[in-house]
Formats: C-alpha cells, sequence, structure tokens
C-alpha cells in the first residue's frame, strides 16, 4: 500500500509531494527486505520505480530497474518479465545505447506474446515507433504507431492515443510536415491543460512553423513562475527541451537564461519521455539556448557534443538537427565557411535519411 500509494495519488500530485512519496516508497523498500518475500520486494520496488523517477534520479532509478529485472528472473514470474524487459528497452533510450535496440525489443515482444496482456503486450509495441524515429527509419515510422495504437486503443485508450499523437507530431517534424498534426495537438492541449509535455510540443511546432503569435501563447502557458507548472518527472528534461525550442524562436532571452540554468547540468542525459518520443541528446536544446543568449562559443560546444553523441549512437536524424543548428548559428555570425561545411554535413545526412525538406532548408540558409 505505501509503495502504490507513492507512485498512484501521491505521483500526481508533482512536485510538492516529492519528498513524501520518496520517503513512503523508501519506506516500502526497507519493510519488504525485512520480510524476505521477493515477491513483495518486487511490488515494492516497482512502486519506487515509479514514484522517485525523474531527472535527477536516473541513477538510482537505473539500479532499481536492475534489482526488478534479477528477481523476475529468479522468480520467473511472467508479468514481471515482462515489465523487466520494458524497463530495459526505456533504459536503452535513456542511455542512447540503440545498439541493443533489436535483440532486447526482440526478447520483449517474445515475453509479452506469452504472457498474452494486452497492456504489456502495448507497453513494448510502443518502443518501436520510438525507436525508429530515434534512428531515423522514417519509412517504417507510420506502420509501427499504428499497430503499437491498435494493441493499445482498448488496454490503455488514454495513454495509447497521446503517445501515437506525439509520435506523429516528431514524424511529420523530421518529414517537414507539421502542419499536418497541429489540430490534433492543439485539440490534445486543450483536452489535456494538465499535461505539459502535449503543451511544449505545441509550442515546439508553433516555432517550427514560424507562428510567433501562437508560439508565444503555448509557450506563456507552462513559463509563468519559472516554469514551475512543469514537474521534475520522467518527462520534465523532454518537456523542457521542446521549450527550449520556442524560447529559441521566440529570442525570450529572460526565459532563456532560466531554462539554460535548469537544463545545464543534465547536458549528458537523452531526451526521453518513457512510452512517447526520444529526441538524442539533450545537449542540442542548450545549445539553442546559449544561442539566443548570446554565447556563441558555448553553443557551440554543446551542439558539438550534441552531433557527437547523437552520431555515435546513430541517432542520425538529431545529429543532422545540431549540425543544422549550428551552422545556422554561424551563418549569422558571419562564419560562412564553417557554416557551409556543417550545413552542407546536415545536408547529407538529411538526404541519406529521405528528409528532403530539411536537406532543402540547409540549401536556403547555405544562400541566404
Amino acid at each position: 500500500m505505501l509503495a502504490r500509494l507513492a507512485a498512484g495519488p501521491l505521483k500526481g500530485k508533482g512536485d510538492a509531494s516529492r519528498p513524501h512519496r520518496f520517503a513512503l516508497s523508501a519506506e516500502a523498500v526497507e519493510i519488504a527486505r525485512r520480510l524476505g518475500d521477493p515477491a513483495v520486494l518486487a511490488w515494492a520496488l516497482d512502486g519506487r520505480k515509479v514514484a522517485i523517477w525523474g531527472p535527477d534520479t536516473l541513477e538510482e532509478h537505473w539500479v532499481v530497474m536492475e534489482e526488478l529485472r534479477e528477481l523476475a528472473e529468479d522468480a520467473g514470474d511472467p508479468e514481471q518479465l515482462v515489465d523487466a524487459h520494458i524497463c530495459t528497452l526505456i533504459k536503452l533510450f535513456e542511455r542512447l545505447e540503440l545498439n541493443r535496440f533489436e535483440a532486447e525489443y526482440a526478447r520483449a515482444v517474445r515475453a509479452a506474446n506469452e504472457l498474452r496482456q494486452p497492456g504489456q503486450q502495448w507497453l513494448v509495441a510502443v518502443m518501436a515507433p520510438i525507436h525508429a524515429l530515434l534512428s531515423g527509419r522514417l519509412a517504417d515510422v507510420e506502420r509501427l504507431i499504428d499497430e503499437a495504437f491498435e494493441l493499445g486503443r482498448k488496454a490503455a485508450p488514454w495513454n495509447a492515443r497521446i503517445s501515437s499523437l506525439l509520435q506523429r507530431f516528431v514524424l511529420r517534424g523530421l518529414e517537414g510536415r507539421l502542419e499536418e498534426v497541429e489540430e490534433d495537438l492543439r485539440l490534445g492541449a486543450v483536452e489535456n491543460p494538465w499535461y505539459p509535455l502535449i503543451q511544449a510540443a505545441l509550442a515546439s511546432l508553433y516555432a517550427d512553423l514560424g507562428d510567433a503569435a501562437d508560439a508565444r501563447a503555448a509557450f506563456e502557458a507552462l513559463a509563468e513562475d519559472d516554469f514551475a507548472a512543469v514537474p521534475h518527472d520522467e518527462e520534465w528534461l523532454l518537456t523542457m527541451a521542446l521549450l527550449a525550442d520556442a524560447c529559441a524562436f521566440l529570442d525570450d532571452s529572460k526565459r532563456a537564461a532560466v531554462l539554460y540554468e535548469e537544463l545545464e547540468r543534465y547536458g549528458h542525459r537523452i531526451l526521453v519521455g518513457p512510452i512517447e518520443v526520444a529526441l538524442g541528446s539533450a545537449a542540442r536544446p542548450l545549445g539553442k539556448l546559449a544561442a539566443t543568449l548570446g554565447r556563441t562559443e558555448q553553443a557551440a560546444r554543446w551542439f558539438e557534443r550534441a552531433a557527437l553523441d547523437n552520431e555515435r549512437a546513430d541517432a542520425l536524424p538529431w545529429a543532422a538537427h545540431a549540425r543544422f543548428d549550428h551552422g545556422r548559428m554561424l551563418r549569422a555570425e558571419g562564419q560562412r565557411g564553417a557554416a557551409d561545411r556543417l550545413l552542407a554535413q546536415a545536408a547529407g545526412t538529411y538526404h541519406e535519411l529521405g528528409m528532403t525538406t530539411w536537406a532543402t532548408r540547409c540549401e536556403v540558409v547555405a544562400v541566404v
């Protein structure tokens, strides 16, 4: 009960409940260890995994997930085994270890199909479009989103709908067709005003479309009191990164300073929504924010880090985006030679991935 309370009702109360739910989940684990019952310990650890999940607790979170995996393997409990596989897949995204994804995903699919519970089958299936979007396999994404949604629409209808919406938002962004999801995303934000990730995605969408008025309105909905409306949970980093897109577009140096200070300690992290999307290195939004603040040397270092980290992991669209942002900044600074080299490199990757709209953007920036 302590574990469920910490992971459920208290989790829903946001940052104000953090100390309380951290303490309750720790007490639940302590009691479970004293009892010496592996099944009870698994329940307690599962609750703690959810209760503490946030940008500043990932290392402890990974330790909890690893112990859950070991307990599941020892017990042979099929439901715990599937959950352990799902946690491993999420952890691979958070560490940008994409080279291990296919093998782990195949194991997760087998375990979920043996369990035959639609909820777990959906939670596994939704990882496939996340991976395809991160690695740039755009031809596969639409089918993978549809397959995951079909599994989730009855088992977890709200989650499946929101997940597919955000995945299509990212897909259309990579395709250069964001206007096609504007209405759905806007309605999603209206229907779920308590859910910051959709609002942040909407602000990012309007920024990409060049709509300053709507970008400002969506951005301001979360910017009040230094972004206090964005809870420090498992989606905080992704949400703040999307807000950084809008902030940079709006050239809002005051908010850029706030966002930069909040995000700087997480420049080594990966932007992940556990059942929605992953957008590569958090160094890229830090580069955008530093550029907005006029710190071009600092911005260049962040863009270079983002490009290299993403490229090493084969997260190629996001490596190209980092080079595009870097090249555009250098072009604005009058450094044409270095800018054109970065833009040409980004355009080459975009062409390889079939992202022709983005390749054209590189060409436009290079001639302006």
